[in-house]
Parts: structure tokens; sequence; C-alpha cells
């Protein structure tokens, strides 16, 4: 933190600090221990630790920096690698409602805002990505989720899901927070639907069948909204294909079976889920606890 505090940090030392904190607060050691404690997850320590040392002032002074030289011709390359870095760093702290409200009294969630509507894709597709990853985050809470569901973010997000469906990171974000969006908020999900959401979601899912993570963001997404919408408003995620979708996920994306199943439970479908066991047999439901004796000795000879 002290490092990148320096107003004459060079670029590469921030984008190299960007990727280090990046990786210190998304992943742990869990590499087998021979001896000493027991392995304990310290990302969401590591968060608080460098949010209590102010790095979440520095990188707002980094974005302002950063903003400058947007507008400027000889450093249009510097921002244009700069701000994604940050923005990505910014979402990683966003894990915590300590650091969220953090973000929040700084101003850095009005400048997201303002940097969202202000820049085009044909700017810089990978900063609108790192923003909605920013707004993914900071969706766990309730009153943010709303308050960028009811803005200008949700129909602009929309359009340029459509306008660049091949760019992975924008597409698994933004499944991820519509699926935020959705959670626990009915109006939200209602919304979501009535601007063309669930459209947005099937044609990424469509378009990306082999990607796991936009598998499971989609299914996420339309198991949210359709367990907080109406029969009638589920009939309309049927007609835009939904089913066929959450079909393909749970046969084709391992990773995302339950997600998958649970989504077409909750749209008012009968999925079944075949499972194969150990021993050959064949079933196709979720097995119950107790229905099959598991195969287990008590004493290994």
């Amino acid at each position: 933190v002290n490092l990148i505090s320096f107003k004459r940090a060079s670029l590469d030392v921030l984008l190299e600090a960007c990727r280090l904190i990046t990786i210190l607060c998304r992943f742990d050691d869990f590499r087998e221990k021979t001896s000493g404690p027991a392995v304990v997850s310290s990302s969401n320590d590591t968060v608080l630790e460098l949010s209590r040392c102010g790095l979440i002032q520095v990188l707002k002074e980094w974005l302002l920096e950063a903003d400058i030289a947007k507008n400027s011709k000889e450093e249009t390359c510097s921002s244009s690698l700069l701000l994604p870095a940050i923005w990505t760093t910014i979402r990683v702290l966003a894990v915590h409602d300590r650091t969220v409200q953090s973000i929040v009294a700084c101003g850095i969630l009005e400048s997201a805002l303002e940097t969202f509507t202000t820049t085009t894709p044909e700017d810089n597709v990978e900063l609108l990505a790192s923003l909605v990853g920013l707004f993914r985050n900071l969706s766990a809470n309730d009153e943010i989720k709303t308050t960028l569901c009811f803005s200008d973010v949700l129909s602009s997000l929309l359009k340029y899901c459509r306008n660049y469906i091949e760019h992975t990171q924008l597409q698994e974000h933004s499944c991820g927070f519509f699926a935020a969006m959705a959670l626990r908020k009915p109006k939200n999900a209602t919304r979501i639907l009535q601007y063309g959401g669930v459209e947005v979601i099937v044609t990424a899912m469509t378009q990306h069948p082999t990607i796991t993570l936009i598998q499971r963001q989609g299914c996420l997404a339309l198991r949210n909204i359709a367990s907080r919408i109406s029969s009638e408003r589920r009939q309309i995620m049927l007609d835009q294909d939904a089913k066929r979708v959450l079909v393909q996920a749970g046969v084709c994306s391992a990773g995302c079976i339950d997600e998958a199943y649970a989504a077409l439970r909750d749209l008012g479908c009968e999925p079944t889920k075949t499972t194969v066991h150990a021993d050959g047999t064949v079933s196709s439901r979720p097995q119950m606890f107790g229905e099959i004796k598991p195969n287990f000795r008590p004493v290994y000879d």
C-alpha cells in the first residue's frame, strides 16, 4: 500500500501491485500441511487488513489520476491498461460489508456509475467488464443492487451484452450481476425480465455452451428470477427458451448440474436427474438420505 501511494509510481509497478492484491484477496493456500495449525482461510482477513491500511482511498486517488490521463492523448494507452486493473482490484475488495461501506462512503460507487455511463465499448470493453464485475460484488448489498437495477445501468448493460456476445468476461459478470440483483428482490427480478434480461442470459448460455462459469451464473440468474415472479411471467421465460439452455447446461456442464436442476424446478418444469452409483445402480431423481446403503467398512483389514 505504501509503495503505490507514491504519485510517481510507474505504470508497471501499479499494474503488478493490482495483480498481486487481486491474487491475495481471491485465493488461499490450501496445500496440505504435515504439521502446524490447521489451514484457515485468509483471503477475508487480507481484504480487511488492506482496507485498514487505507488501500481503498489510495485506489480512489489513482482513479482520479487515471481519469485525468484518459483525456490526454499521450497517456491514452496507460489509462486503458490502468483503469480496468484498478476497478478489478476494487472489485475483489468488495466482498465484505465493511469494505463495501468504505467504497460507497469515499465516492467510488458514484465514480463507477459515471464511468460506466460515459464509456462506450468501442473505447474500452475491458473497462466496462471490470465495472460490471464490481457491480456484481456490490450487489450483495440489497440497497445498492436495487439502486443499480432501477438506474440506467441495467438498460446500458443489456445493450452491451447484445453487442459484445463473444466477450466471455462481460457475459459472465453480467449473468452474475443479474443473479445477484434478483436474489431476495422480486421487483428487481420483474424489471430484469421486462427489460429483456432473460433473453440476454439465454443468448449468453447458447453462445458459450462449454464455458462453465457462464453456464453456472446463467443458471443461478434464471433460477433467482423464476423463483421471484408469478407463474404468468415464468411462462414468458419458457417462451424465451430458458428451459432449453438449462437442460443443455445440466447435460453438458458438470460444474452446474445442481444449479440447472434447481432452476428448472423453480421454473415450473419437472426435471429428473439420473445418477449412476458406484455399485452400478441407476436412479432418475436425487438420492435421498438413507435410501441406498453406503458401501462403508468400519474396520479396514
